[in-house]
């Protein structure tokens, strides 16, 4: 009987024990996926304003007339976002926005009068895949 009273009492020691591990396991998997979830959100923001920097970038260079952006920004903020302070972020954007702004032409359609597509040509630069994808590579340089 002392024998039986010895088995099961070691029994739930080792069953205690090794669910207590499984809970530490299961706490350091959740603490894994938020953490996964939180840089993968990070990184969802810094693609976000990276293309927004760069749609606004690309108005600019676009544009070539500091003054609209000097009256756009009395109201609005133009992407800003501390995350894309880097020099190295930053020269990338107005590198990649300067070579699209520069690809926009004066309309040849008669009813244009010679008028550009600036804000269309933009925002289609915004959407591209092309830009994702740059976006994307910075978000897994920076962020970390």
């Amino acid at each position: 009987m002392n024998r039986i009273l010895l088995l099961f009492v070691i029994l739930i020691f080792l069953g205690c024990s090794s669910s207590k591990k499984n809970n530490l396991n299961d706490i350091d998997r959740d603490k894994l996926q938020e953490d996964e979830i939180l840089i993968k959100n990070q990184k969802e923001g810094f693609v976000h304003f990276y293309k927004v920097q760069s749609f606004c970038c690309c108005l600019e260079y676009a544009y070539q007339n500091k003054e609209i952006l000097k009256l756009m920004q009395i109201e609005d903020l133009l992407g800003s976002f501390d995350g894309l302070a880097n020099d190295g972020i930053q020269s990338n954007i107005i590198k990649i926005a300067k070579e699209e702004a520069s690809k926009i032409e004066v309309e040849t359609y008669g009813d244009f009068n010679g008028k550009k597509s600036i804000m269309n040509s933009c925002l289609l630069f915004y959407q591209s895949k092309k830009l994702d994808s740059i976006a994307r590579s910075e978000a897994d340089k920076y962020v970390k």
